[in-house]
């Protein structure tokens, strides 16, 4: 599971491509396809999407720069 959480929260987080976050995690010795990725974010992207922009409110307050 920590795998899926890092490849859809890399996707988010620095909207990156899908063939960027598997040119990623293959630099981290895990072999995983952009299609499979794309799977994980259509199941999980959502939740994950949400549980990102939280967390930045959160540490950045999400005001007006």
């Amino acid at each position: 599971m920590a795998v899926i959480a890092q490849c859809v929260w890399l996707y988010y987080r620095f909207a990156l491509s899908l063939r960027d976050v598997a040119e990623l995690m293959l630099a981290r010795s895990i072999v995983v396809s952009h299609e499979t990725i794309r799977t994980w974010h259509a199941k999980f992207g959502r939740r994950m999407r949400v549980a990102c922009a939280v967390v930045l409110l959160t540490n950045y307050g999400g005001g007006p720069v």
